[in-house]
């Protein structure tokens, strides 16, 4: 994880500052893309959909 890394989702001052860095990190590294109008929706449910897909870019991150 990179302490450092940034994000540019437009809801970023609703991200808990204990879960920026990660939420940060884990844009960075492709796992993780925001919904529509570039909103991470901490607080929102994620879809099967979006579950999926998180699972499946995490795998293809780690070459599995």
């Amino acid at each position: 994880m990179d302490p450092k890394a940034e994000h540019s989702f437009s809801d970023a001052d609703k991200i808990p500052s204990w879960g920026a860095p990660y939420v940060a990190a884990a844009a960075k590294a492709g796992l993780i893309q925001g919904r529509d109008n570039n909103e991470f929706e901490p607080t929102a449910t994620a879809t099967r959909a979006e579950s999926a897909t998180m699972i499946l870019s995490l795998l293809k991150y780690l070459k599995m």
